[in-house]
């Protein structure tokens, strides 16, 4: 989960959620920091909020969508 999107979650019942799930291991946060991440990163940030922006570049550029 990237920086960006834990960042949103302010809703405190949920963020109490989100931070179990990350200390258990549950999710791992990740990082946009390839170039290529970096750049479709700011591509999408043009149409999308940071937190699917964030999404959208790490699976675009790892591989993870077809």
């Amino acid at each position: 989960m990237p920086q960006e999107v834990v960042d949103e979650v302010t809703v405190a019942t949920q963020r109490q959620l989100l931070d179990e799930m990350l200390a258990s291991g549950g999710l791992k946060k990740t990082e946009v920091h390839e170039v290529s991440e970096l750049a479709r990163f700011a591509e999408y940030s043009q149409r999308f909020g940071r937190g699917e922006s964030a999404c959208l570049a790490i699976a675009a550029c790892r591989g993870w969508v077809s």
